[in-house]
């Protein structure tokens, strides 16, 4: 197995900005990005930058005012280099400099030998940083294909990549794991598509398999070291798509202008899955919405349609104590106090069509949340978010391939496997199972007398599947987004407001 081979904007009349983001990404979780204007144990601030016409020089603070040690990515090294990525993002106005390791490689460019540096940062720690490079800046990536284009950039963002935990223990506990699962840990791929499904679905083998040789190899083998000898530093080889959950400290420069003369890139129409705001209506008793989702791709997507129980979708305060958010998506963390794991319906949206769908609350708007409420203070809203969930390829395909992917592994999915949900959701081996080999979890759920409405609507070849939560393990769904700013939404709290 070669582990190395490896905006849409649309606007709806004056009142909807809508975007589309991953809410699981495709190969990994859910990106955390802790901004500089976020009140956070671990924090990035900008200490100075100088912008002349041959040079740009900045300079920033990482601090961890945390109880516990986290771990900061100090080098990326490609061929011997050490430095950060440049280049301009996709919306053509921000100037990204980072140095991340836990991304997606650029296979055009992922040819060199690629290993990252992460170095343990204490609490009360602080590190101070700072970089130059000339003016305009050469595009440097290695995890990024294509980038935006524009001759100036209007924002300035540093990305720095960590984890908020001990990422030793976390790769001993991978390995760990990865043996009691007791699957073969090697098959063989037929399709580029398998293999980025092994990575997504299986990668904690991957992980393991690098790790493999420690059982025997000697002190001061350069695998064995970095992981079990306990020192003030872990390098590691890029694993390819497997993903093992670095955070992003990401400060941001609004309002600059910084001469970027990169190379342009092909200038082509995207073909996206948008949703486009077709109605919006508030007054004294009632908020209604409408909206139509389209697919411009020239693929199926499936969009979560339904939860059960109940034909319902979620409301309530955002943390920001602005965002009313309504939303129907699936890929969330487990909600307290459920006498029975829900279930979703997602339906087949062929190419070039439309789905029109609409919503209508009662004001002032009692919130109603299923997944857990991550619920601000407030008497009103003065935004309003719609999220949908979606999955942007052949779902069911997708499944199928993940219990043939087990099936080929020899994986155990039998009730008293590793991955039983019967086991305490706090053990730790169900937490790294969830998480590094999910794919195994969701071939236990098909193979299952009690979910044959799951493996039946998958293998019907009809235009909906019915899924059962599977806690997180289903990764791939994206979200499409609605924003409307400038409203005043009143609220009937469950909770005591915060004056």
């Amino acid at each position: 197995m070669n582990r190395y081979m490896l905006f849409m904007a649309l606007t709806a009349g004056i009142l909807s900005a809508m975007f589309q983001q991953s809410s699981f990404g495709r190969f990994g979780e859910d990106e955390e990005v802790v901004d500089q204007n976020d009140v956070g144990p671990v924090k990035i601030e900008l200490t100075h930058l100088d912008v002349n016409d041959t040079n740009l020089k900045l300079g920033f603070k990482i601090i961890n005012d945390t109880d516990h040690d986290i771990w900061i990515c100090d080098s990326v090294n490609t061929d011997g280099v050490r430095d950060f990525e440049v280049f301009m993002a996709e919306d053509n106005q921000t100037l990204v400099v980072r140095r991340r390791f836990d991304l997606n490689p650029d296979q055009a460019i992922f040819e060199r030998f690629f290993k990252g540096r992460y170095i343990r940062f204490g609490p009360g720690q602080e590190r101070t940083e700072s970089l130059s490079f000339t003016i305009p800046p050469p595009r440097q990536t290695w995890f990024e294909g294509e980038t935006g284009y524009a001759p100036y950039a209007k924002r300035l963002a540093i990305e720095i990549g960590y984890y908020n935990e001990d990422l030793r223990e976390l790769l001993v506990n991978i390995i760990n794991v990865g043996k009691k699962l007791d699957c073969d840990s090697d098959i063989f791929f037929s399709s580029f598509e398998e293999e980025l499904a092994y990575y997504q679905f299986f990668g904690g083998f991957v992980i393991a398999e690098v790790f493999k040789s420690t059982d025997s190899s000697p002190r001061g083998s350069p695998v064995y070291d970095p992981v079990y000898d306990g020192g003030e530093e872990i390098s590691m080889y890029h694993m390819g798509y497997v993903h093992m959950g670095e955070k992003v400290l990401r400060a941001t420069i609004n309002d600059v202008s910084i001469p970027c003369h990169l190379d342009p890139q092909s200038e082509t129409e995207p073909a996206d899955v948008i949703m486009a705001l077709t109605g919006f209506d508030i007054n004294d008793t009632k908020l209604e919405l409408s909206w139509k989702i389209i697919n411009n791709t020239e693929h199926d997507v499936w969009i979560c349609d339904r939860l059960f129980p109940g034909d319902f979708f979620e409301w309530f305060l955002d943390v920001d104590d602005e965002t009313l958010v309504i939303r129907r998506r699936f890929n969330l963390p487990e909600g307290q106090g459920w006498e029975h794991l829900p279930r979703a319906c997602y339906i087949r949206l062929r190419p070039d069509q439309e789905k029109v769908d609409s919503i209508s609350l009662s004001v002032p708007v009692s919130e109603h949340f299923h997944f857990g409420p991550l619920l601000g203070h407030g008497k009103s809203a003065t935004r309003m978010a719609l999220e949908i969930g979606f999955y942007d390829e052949d779902l069911p395909g997708l499944i199928l391939q993940i219990v043939e992917m087990a099936e080929n592994l020899n994986c155990d999915v039998s009730l008293d496997s590793p991955v039983s949900p019967s086991l305490d959701p706090d053990d730790k081996n169900m937490e790294l199972s969830r998480r590094f080999f999910p794919g195994v979890f969701i071939a236990r759920f098909f193979s299952l007398e009690s979910f044959t409405f799951f493996r039946n609507s998958v293998t019907s070849g009809g235009d909906e599947i019915i899924i059962p939560y599977t806690y997180q393990t289903l990764n791939g769904e994206l979200i499409l987004r609605i924003e409307v700013d400038g409203v005043s939404i009143p609220l009937q709290r469950h909770l005591p407001v915060v004056e």
